[in-house]
């Protein structure tokens, strides 16, 4: 139990870390789907 706390703990420390890039990676995801729909 307290080793999936710590491993939650981390995954909140590098979401912090990343949020502020976080609208340019929503924006890479989208454009990676349209890419991916209209290739395929």
């Amino acid at each position: 139990m307290s080793h999936q706390i710590s491993i939650n703990k981390t995954q909140a420390i590098i979401f912090f870390s990343i949020s502020p890039s976080l609208p340019v990676f929503f924006v890479l995801l989208q454009l990676v789907g349209k890419l991916c729909t209209s290739g395929i």
